[in-house]
């Protein structure tokens, strides 16, 4: 079984997350990068 690569970021209150990269669907540049999953979850780092 191959794993997917994780990437590590940090949320605007400073606490670190794990995501796997395979689980994003799109990210936006505004002041904030918002990122869509593809269960359509939204998170904001």
């Amino acid at each position: 079984m191959e794993r997917g690569i994780m990437i590590l970021l940090s949320r605007l209150n400073g606490q670190q997350i794990a995501l796997n990269a395979d689980l994003i669907e799109r990210a936006e540049a505004t002041p904030d990068t918002v990122l869509t999953l593809v269960d359509g979850t939204k998170c904001v780092v």
